[in-house]
């Protein structure tokens, strides 16, 4: 009988290998006979099992993974000893762009639109842009929950209601997704972001990160205006985000 641990952290010769190193080894496919037992865990194992289950099956763009992430994000966690590690699973939506099949995409949306919901309450750093950008057709499906989630993070900023960790740069993060499909958005946001933190370096960067991803006037414009900022960090990556936008 396969064990959990069999299942989750050996490799197609069933060595020992890392839940992550399984989960890239699997993106090409020739791990279909896991399936059965890794969305029994994924719905009914102990906690930690759960947890990994679901992350290789999100990566691996499988239905049962997906439906399980968008569930927790929305708070269906009651079986959980200690919190979902969501930034994780971020990166495991992330990794399925290059395994999803058009009959799961509403599923990948879907799981998004749970991450997005939470995005002002934990720190995704930057890993819900990287699990948005390359996936255009996401961006498109998610684009109205993505300015929600900006803006329900930009009022908590505005009001000085901030959380222990740096939401202003998660948000910038997001608006850096949005610019790709809302020119208009995307400025405005990130206009009222710089409002809330000039001094921040670091959401000045990703900002102009963002105003790169922009195709049209209003991003172009803002990030003009980074290039003249007083600190060199940001002039550089103001300058280093328009070369990138002139080679589109």
């Amino acid at each position: 009988m396969t064990t959990a641990e069999q299942v989750l952290y050996t490799d197609r010769e069933g060595e020992p290998a890392p839940l992550t190193e399984v989960i890239s080894d699997g993106i090409e496919g020739g791990y279909e006979d896991r399936l059965p037992q890794l969305r029994e865990l994924c719905e009914h194992g102990a906690p930690d099992h759960r947890e990994d289950a679901c992350q290789m099956l999100v990566a691996w763009s499988d239905p049962v993974g997906l439906r399980a992430l968008t569930r927790w994000a929305e708070g269906d966690t009651g079986w959980v000893e200690r919190p979902v590690d969501f930034p994780r699973l971020a990166d495991a939506l992330g990794t399925g762009k290059y395994t999803a099949t058009p009959e799961v995409l509403d599923l990948r949306a879907d799981a998004m639109r749970g991450l997005l919901a939470i995005a002002d309450l934990l720190p995704f750093d930057e890993r819900l842009r990287d699990a948005l950008l390359g996936d255009n057709a996401l961006i498109e499906r998610v684009a109205d929950d993505l300015r929600t989630a900006i803006e329900r993070a930009l009022r908590r900023l505005e009001r000085r209601d901030r959380p222990k960790f740096d939401l202003a740069t998660d948000t910038a993060a997001l608006v850096v997704a949005l610019a790709r499909v809302d020119d208009e958005a995307a400025a405005a946001f990130a206009e009222r972001l710089e409002q809330v933190d000039r001094r921040n370096t670091r959401l000045l960067q990703q900002l102009a990160a963002g105003m790169g991803q922009g195709r049209g006037p209003r991003t172009l414009a803002s990030l003009e205006r980074l290039r003249g900022h007083k600190d060199r960090q940001v002039r550089e990556s103001a300058d280093a985000a328009l070369a990138v936008r002139n080679r589109r």
